[in-house]
């Protein structure tokens, strides 16, 4: 999914089978991929809720890097912290809530 950030420059959050990838390599005794349902299913919600959150931080951190890099400064962390969950953290959230079905607090 490629989203549009401030001045029309594109951002693009990780796609599904990304984050498959992220989560299966960090995460991978607590969780499997189940191509017949298209979802990613651990074995407790604390376990996907961590890896909610891990992949929402890698997320700040890829934006942070993408617009640092287009505008050829060092964007704060707090700043890119503050854009992205005003930007895209909704979106995020909707596509964990596809792929995995559950988000707590």
């Amino acid at each position: 999914m490629t989203l549009t950030m401030e001045g029309n420059e594109e951002y693009s959050l990780v796609l599904p089978g990304e984050v498959q990838a992220i989560v299966r390599s960090k995460f991978f005794d607590t969780c499997y991929y189940d191509a017949d349902f298209g979802r990613i299913f651990f074995s407790n919600p604390n376990e996907a809720m961590e890896a909610y959150v891990y992949l929402q931080f890698a997320e700040i951190r890829r934006y942070r890097s993408a617009k640092s890099e287009l505008l050829g400064i060092n964007v704060s962390e707090d700043e890119a912290a503050k854009e992205w969950i005003d930007n895209y953290a909704a979106s995020f959230r909707s596509q964990w809530i596809r792929l995995v079905g559950l988000v707590t607090s």
